[in-house]
């Protein structure tokens, strides 16, 4: 595999591709890392989806990694990092389309990376497919129950998400509320019914909801116990198999 750095009106990334691939035109996937974390972090998830054929992008979001690092303290500082990610990523593919081919461009992410990628299902409806794991599909209500917890604790900085400034958007673009927009996608979701750190059911109701709507068609929705936050390896290879199936199938449709 080949790695490159770019960054991209400010947005450092990593770009993962075959290596006798390089300078050809490839289906493209984003991949979101989780909060806390880096685009480093997530090269695995990369090499995995570029065995298939993917060029893969790994961007570091708002305040991560090299991304204008800082130390957020509270639920509610992510919420500019979820609206920043969203309104980034038209500029990101403009960056890479020439090396876009058959106009494929997929999002993938875990945990906080999962939310942006719902977002962007909301947001933009040229993205192809759409993978989400270990993540609060239910995004107000997942928000409501983290400023319910920071109040029961006390913090002073919190504040409720109608108060926020990013407020209105992430409400705009929580996927839970706008299930119709998936509009037949495919769409790969995978949680563990212990997840700690994201409850189950902030998953469980959307997506289940979302199966059993026309527009849900070709959603999977893979369910582990046992595996808290953390994403099983059969689960990336299942992820990155769903996105290679959806491809194929895009391109044979497309050919028709």
């Amino acid at each position: 595999m080949i790695i490159n750095t770019h960054t991209v009106r400010g947005t450092p990334l990593l770009e993962v591709v075959p290596e006798d691939q390089e300078g050809q035109p490839l289906p493209l996937v984003f991949f979101h890392h989780g909060g806390t974390n880096k685009k480093e972090v997530v090269i695995g998830y990369g090499v995995e989806l570029a065995k298939r054929g993917f060029r893969v992008i790994l961007p570091d979001v708002l305040h991560h990694g090299d991304n204008d690092f800082k130390e957020l303290r509270s639920p509610v500082d992510y919420l500019p990092v979820l609206e920043d990610a969203v309104r980034r990523h038209p500029y990101l593919i403009d960056y890479f389309q020439e090396v876009i081919a058959d106009d494929y461009v997929a999002s993938a992410g875990l945990s906080l990376g999962g939310k942006i990628t719902n977002m962007l299902m909301v947001a933009d409806p040229d993205l192809k497919a759409g993978a989400s794991l270990m993540c609060g599909v239910a995004l107000t209500d997942f928000w409501q129950y983290f400023y319910d917890t920071v109040q029961a604790q006390r913090e002073e900085d919190s504040s409720p998400l109608s108060e926020h400034p990013s407020g209105n958007f992430i409400q705009a673009h929580d996927l839970s509320r706008h299930l119709e927009l998936v509009n037949g996608r495919p769409m790969y979701f995978w949680h563990s019914k212990d997840d700690h750190w994201v409850p189950f059911r902030y998953a469980y109701y959307p997506v289940k909801k979302l199966k059993n709507l026309p527009e849900g068609k070709r959603v999977i929705f893979t369910i582990t116990d046992g595996d808290e936050h953390v994403v099983p390896k059969t689960v990336v290879s299942e992820m990155a198999d769903f996105l290679k199936n959806s491809y194929d199938t895009y391109c044979q449709e497309r050919s028709q």
